[in-house]
């Protein structure tokens, strides 16, 4: 059983409550009262920098002690490490999706998946990394995968089939990681006016 709501919240004001017409309401005022700005409790002006160290939380605190660079180069292989995860995992979904039919026809959602997830995550390892060569990986992991995918094992097992669905996964998705690539390397001539 779920517990009762309540109206109220643990503070123990109304949530979300219009007040009543009886009740008188306080006109709005430009400037903030002292209680609402720390600042001017203090004496300082309001346009002056805050320190709010004690109303942030324990990780802020913890995360403003760490270098900037640290930071960064952090974000930076944490990108590099998710992006390259999902083009594995994009990979590995896409490639047993393809033989996927309803009743006897073949539906094409791999297909979708390869021009979509390649064009999601590499644009997702650009905007983390800032890095060309580093936003060319995910798709460079998925074409080696994806052509692994397409050989047999030494028991004869394909997960690829010679169906027209594999082959235009395979294409597709070389051509959309071929396009990102030639968008980010060459660089765009400047238009004459």
């Amino acid at each position: 059983m779920s517990p009762k709501r309540s109206s109220r919240s643990r503070s123990g004001a109304p949530r979300n409550r219009r007040p009543s017409p009886a009740s008188p309401q306080r006109p709005p005022t430009s400037t903030p009262t002292p209680r609402e700005n720390p600042a001017a409790e203090a004496g300082a002006k309001p346009e002056a920098a805050e320190d709010h160290g004690a109303e942030q939380g324990w990780l802020t605190r913890k995360l403003d002690a760490v270098p900037v660079r640290v930071r960064e180069v952090a974000l930076v292989v944490s990108g590099a490490v998710v992006s390259l995860w999902a083009a594995l995992l994009l990979s590995v979904v896409g490639a047993f999706l393809t033989p996927l039919r309803i009743g006897t026809v073949q539906v094409p959602v791999s297909i979708v998946l390869s021009v979509g997830g390649n064009a999601l995550i590499m644009w997702f390892a650009y905007r983390v990394t800032r890095s060309k060569g580093l936003t060319l990986l995910p798709g460079l992991l998925w074409v080696v995968l994806t052509f692994f995918a397409s050989g047999t094992t030494s028991e004869r097992d394909v997960v690829l089939l010679g169906n027209w669905v594999a082959i235009a996964y395979l294409y597709s998705g070389c051509a959309t990681i071929t396009v990102i690539a030639y968008r980010l390397l060459v660089p765009r001539r400047p238009r004459s006016s």
